[in-house]
């Protein structure tokens, strides 16, 4: 993951589309948030739907009451229960983007109430996406409490001024390029679970995982990303999400400060940067440079993201397939020299992707390949 200054806005793109705790974009007024949101949902092929959240009262969030019938063991009774509104109902059932606009506006009661329908309880089918503005241009302006700030990605909006100029000059207005994660991005985020594991039995990381030394407690902090076993869980899924798209080391570590707080980002990232570790495109490009910890636990994690990336390289590889394919091949290859068990974890699962019809090239070393069929110590599917 190099620098890379032309991924705006890629972190809220990754974590909105992984769903691993809610991402929260602030922004200025007037710079094109809102109207960025539905393009990204178009290009996700996903209906939008905006709720301003500044006009909400708690009623509005779970829904308007209504009389109705229970039986318990045999008998009816007389209850009260909520009808949900048209933008739950389709979040559950359809293929939603929803955007909660002026979440900072929101008064406390209600951000509680968006608390406990969208942030823990976000429906699988949607996306959820809140914007809102810093304090000192925010009409009505509401802290969040830290149990909200927990269970979000905390981000600033990144300015696409390159297309506001574009449309102002041609009246061409352009979509923005965001990345969209492939169908098994899921199989990265083994790899920076582990990671976070590692780094929280490190003595460098143990701090970050203590709670009592980690909760907010001044009002200026509450409002600030904190470390919890919630924010370490989403920014390490979250930082799957990002290597299966690529994205550069500094989308990722805008995605783990906006979960765990720069301090604790930083440290993580030196910690695991010096260990070496090459990214799963570089281990798969290069299978020379791999480079994998002595415990087989974590071990096997970074093996299954070369795993996922050599899945999505065939998959997208059209009438190229049978040479990536070899690729794949040539890292099982060198893997068996470095780790023979491992090697045997992932060699089925390599396999299984050849290319139909496809007959794989003579090579010095088959041992990997010709000894496929023997039962493999742990599977990689």
């Amino acid at each position: 993951m190099s620098i890379d200054n032309k991924q705006l806005n890629w972190a809220m793109a990754i974590v909105a589309q992984a769903g691993a705790g809610v991402v929260y974009v602030e922004g200025i007024p007037g710079d094109a948030k809102t109207a960025i949101m539905q393009v990204m949902a178009e290009k996700l092929g996903r209906k939008f739907f905006q709720h301003i959240l500044s006009q909400q009262v708690p009623e509005d969030v779970i829904g308007v009451p209504r009389i109705a019938k229970t039986t318990i063991a045999g008998k009816e009774y007389e209850c009260v229960e909520y009808v949900q509104s048209r933008v739950m109902l389709e979040a559950i059932h359809g293929h939603t983007f929803v955007c909660l606009d002026e979440l900072p506006h929101a008064k406390p009661a209600v951000q509680a109430a968006n608390q406990e329908v969208w942030l823990n309880n976000t429906p699988p089918n949607a996306m959820v996406v809140a914007l809102g503005n810093p304090a000192d241009l925010a009409t009505d302006y509401n802290e969040f409490a830290a149990p909200v700030v927990n269970r979000m990605c905390m981000l600033k909006w990144e300015s696409m001024d390159d297309l506001w100029d574009h449309g102002m000059r041609t009246g061409e207005w352009l979509a923005p390029d965001f990345p969209v994660l492939p169908d098994n991005w899921d199989e990265y985020k083994i790899k920076w679970t582990n990671m976070v594991l590692e780094f929280k039995q490190d003595a460098s990381g143990m701090k970050h995982f203590e709670v009592h030394s980690t909760y907010p407690t001044t009002d200026e902090q509450k409002s600030e990303p904190w470390c919890s076993k919630r924010s370490w869980e989403n920014a390490a899924i979250c930082l799957g999400a990002a290597e299966s798209v690529g994205a550069t080391k500094d989308t990722a570590m805008k995605i783990l400060t906006g979960f765990v707080g720069e301090g604790p980002a930083v440290e993580f990232m030196a910690w695991y940067e010096s260990l070496g570790f090459p990214s799963a495109k570089s281990m798969f490009d290069n299978p020379k440079s791999m480079r994998l910890p002595r415990q087989f636990a974590p071990a096997h994690a970074i093996v299954r993201g070369v795993v996922a990336h050599s899945r999505n390289e065939i998959s997208s590889a059209n009438g190229e397939a049978g040479e990536v394919f070899e690729k794949a091949v040539d890292f099982l290859d060198e893997l068996h020299l470095v780790n023979p068990e491992l090697a045997s974890a992932a060699r089925d699962s390599i396999i299984s992707m050849k290319p139909r019809g496809y007959s794989e090239k003579l090579r010095n070393s088959r041992r990997v390949v010709e000894s496929h069929n023997a039962a493999a110590a742990v599977s990689m599917n």
